[in-house]
């Protein structure tokens, strides 16, 4: 039980951390290239109704911010989950590819920046769980 409850808080530990990321480097990525005119981004419809004006440099700080969020939280939760760290880390990818997905299908352009965001997910997890691997089998042949 104990183990479960710690598994439980790395999950929601990594999702936290991953929103914290994702939301800061939108937000740079908004005030480098701002968004077209007449498009709100906190109104879905906005989004939905005026996706053909974005163009590629507004796509590319979102897609680096949610890799970037992914593999840090797939990091997190192989670094603090107790048991079954590889299927925590790529669990997080696969309910972020899945989210990523529902959003790309409900705004309807579906386009390749899409495919390449729902593409990254997965690998992306892997990625974060062979670093904390590496890093973890580093640190345990310290000698202190």
């Amino acid at each position: 039980m104990r183990n479960s409850i710690k598994n439980i808080f790395a999950v929601l530990l990594a999702i936290s951390a991953a929103a914290i990321i994702a939301f800061s480097l939108i937000v740079l990525g908004h005030s480098i290239f701002p968004t077209p005119d007449g498009i709100d981004t906190n109104n879905f419809e906005s989004i939905k109704n005026n996706f053909h004006l974005f163009e590629v440099k507004h796509l590319l700080f979102p897609l680096i911010a949610h890799g970037l969020a992914t593999l840090a939280a797939s990091y997190l939760v192989s670094r603090f989950a107790k048991t079954h760290k590889f299927w925590f880390a790529i669990g997080i990818g696969i309910i972020f590819m899945a989210a990523s997905l529902s959003l790309s299908l409900r705004i309807g352009h579906f386009s390749w920046i899409g495919i390449v965001e729902i593409a990254q997910y997965i690998p992306i997890s892997f990625l974060g769980y062979k670093i904390w691997q590496r890093t973890s089998s580093t640190n345990n042949n310290i000698v202190t």
